[in-house]
């Protein structure tokens, strides 16, 4: 399900980390047991990345109904999908996705 709200942009030398809060989407009191997170290429980004799998870095962290996981070096022009897949303690799945736009860092003073 999409999260409702894109990403800031991110600029191509930044490393951050990127989240989401699961609470709307799961029972009152379930939590987090897992994550597994992707990153693609959007389909209709006007930039490609051929090493896109190469953006997600660091192991993932999550606690209560929220999940993060840090991303970096991402490609000017690139428009992201990051994807999270919770499995939460009572065993549902749960998926949120969003967007993000890599930005070269002196594209804003142009």
């Amino acid at each position: 399900m999409y999260a409702g709200k894109d990403f800031s942009v991110a600029e191509t030398i930044e490393e951050q980390t990127f989240g989401f809060d699961f609470v709307r989407d799961v029972a009152i009191g379930d939590v987090i047991a897992s994550t597994e997170w992707t990153i693609k290429v959007k389909e209709d980004s006007p930039i490609p990345d051929p090493a896109v799998a190469s953006r997600k870095l660091a192991a993932t962290s999550f606690g209560g109904t929220k999940a993060f996981q840090r991303f970096g070096g991402l490609v000017d022009g690139c428009v992201y999908t990051i994807e999270c897949l919770a499995t939460m303690a009572s065993g549902d799945k749960v998926a949120l996705h969003s967007h993000v736009t890599g930005q070269n860092p002196t594209a804003d003073q142009e």
